[in-house]
């Protein structure tokens, strides 16, 4: 890889926040360095590739977030040769008056330039195999064919809380990383709320991939770009005038911690805080030089922002303590729901708590009575890892033929529709589709009750249990 050009690449960004601080402070270090003449001389007329993605089409991503459009174009506007950071040049302060001094600055040296892409409806996972594909997911604009130094992916999710099916999602996530996305020596940076690690089976998908964790610690999104330049130039007693990175929006961070399928918090889910894992391949160990273990913000112990107001609920940043107030109010409703008394549903095969007894009715009603007492969804006949199964009212055990396994995951496909559906396990069901794709390809199922139609054979399944006789 050329020496002169460093890259990025940041998946599954749910509303780009992160990759809008990533690419502020990546062009604040950088200026701050070139000003202070701490580049090497490989360093001029670097270029610094920032590739910043999104599983979700932008009409979806419009449909979620109504300020996208505002920070995308922001993010492009960041694009260009890195400014100068100082009006005028920065003196050295020390005790001893002849310790004193400027740096050298080379100002004829050749600018480095900041080249920022933005990509939709790009999924982490690649195809891996030719029947394995969905034409609707095409990355727009088409990613550069190249491999990256560093990758970043923070809090996968994928719409559910199944944690078998969230390994099985790592076990092909970290196959595409080695296969595709991370160019030889680079590390892999993924971050998870705390206890997903192990619940999801991380190291064990990893080393199938032939990958190791390098490096662990608590997740922190990129500093504002003032407050980063602030912190150098106190550790270094630097003094001059800012001649960029010093307005209001500079002094703050963007990103927001949000589950990116739904475009709200992940409430209680994160309250215990989330890490960030860097990976290298295995067989990298011995290379020179190799990528940085962590991200160059993780090690840098800056204070939180006297303004940012934290919810205590869900961790979600409020510019003020009115906003939240509000949020804890209209969300959380915190103080109500603290002493309610939980109701657990004894029928489910996993125990299900409800806050009241009528959506626990509600739930047994859907669930548990009616026509239909067994509803589940498609895959669930997929996640059995056993080539049995039992009759209960016969008491007779009867085979269940396997048909294929997947060679990443060892998922064991029993039936046609398995296997085919198994690359959309790891794609969102998006609600923004153009109207006459979405006559076409929908089934619709009708109600012998009363006609209502619907999209989804389990949401039939459930209207039934309440409207038949």
């Amino acid at each position: 890889m050329d020496e002169k050009v460093q890259d990025y690449l940041t998946l599954g960004d749910g509303d780009f926040t992160y990759s809008y601080d990533l690419c502020r402070f990546i062009q604040a270090q950088t200026s701050l360095a070139s000003s202070l003449g701490q580049q090497s001389s490989t360093s001029k007329g670097k270029v610094i590739n920032v590739t910043c993605s999104g599983i979700d089409p932008l009409l979806e991503l419009q449909n979620k977030y109504k300020d996208v459009d505002s920070l995308l174009r922001k993010m492009n506007r960041l694009s260009g040769n890195v400014p100068m950071v100082f009006q005028t040049l920065p003196s050295h302060t020390s005790s001893d008056e002849h310790l004193s001094k400027k740096p050298k600055i080379e100002n004829d040296a050749p600018p480095i330039e900041l080249r920022i892409s933005i990509h939709h409806s790009v999924n982490a996972i690649l195809p891996w195999s030719a029947d394995q594909t969905d034409p609707e997911l095409v990355p727009s604009p088409k990613l550069p064919n190249c491999r990256y130094k560093n990758v970043i992916f923070n809090h996968p999710h994928i719409g559910n809380e199944d944690a078998q099916l969230h390994s099985r999602f790592l076990f092909h996530f970290f196959h595409s990383v080695d296969q595709h996305w991370l160019a030889t020596g680079g590390t892999l940076f993924l971050t998870l709320v705390k206890g997903q690690f192990e619940r999801w089976n991380t190291a064990q998908a990893a080393k199938r991939n032939g990958l190791e964790v390098v490096y662990r610690d608590s997740f922190k999104a990129p500093p504002a770009p003032y407050k980063y330049i602030q912190y150098i130039c106190r550790k270094q007693k630097i003094e001059a005038k800012l001649e960029h990175f010093q307005s209001k929006h500079d002094k703050k961070c963007k990103y927001q911690l949000r589950r990116h399928q739904s475009g709200k918090s992940f409430a209680n889910r994160a309250k215990d805080g989330s890490e960030t894992i860097s990976f290298r391949r295995i067989k990298d160990a011995n290379l020179s030089p190799l990528g940085e273990k962590h991200l160059p913000w993780q090690v840098l112990d800056l204070e939180e922002d006297e303004d940012t107001f934290l919810c205590q609920i869900c961790n979600k940043s409020f510019r003020d303590e009115r906003a939240r107030k509000n949020h804890i109010k209209c969300v959380h409703d915190a103080e109500s729901k603290a002493n309610i008394e939980t109701f657990t549903c004894t029928l489910c095969e996993v125990d299900r708590t409800f806050w009241n007894k009528e959506a626990l009715e509600a739930h047994q009603k859907a669930k548990h009575s009616g026509p239909h007492t067994s509803i589940k969804p498609e895959w669930a006949a997929c996640v059995s890892l056993t080539p049995q199964a039992v009759d209960t009212s016969k008491q007779v055990v009867k085979e269940v033929k396997v048909i294929g396994k997947c060679g990443i995951c060892d998922l064991e496909f029993k039936t046609d529709m398995c296997k085919t559906r198994h690359y959309n396990d790891f794609i969102p069901k998006f609600s923004i589709v153009e109207k006459e794709d979405q006559k076409a390809k929908d089934v619709v199922f009708e109600c012998s009750t009363c006609r209502k139609c619907f999209k989804d054979l389990r949401a039939l399944k459930q209207h039934e249990n309440f409207c038949s006789p």
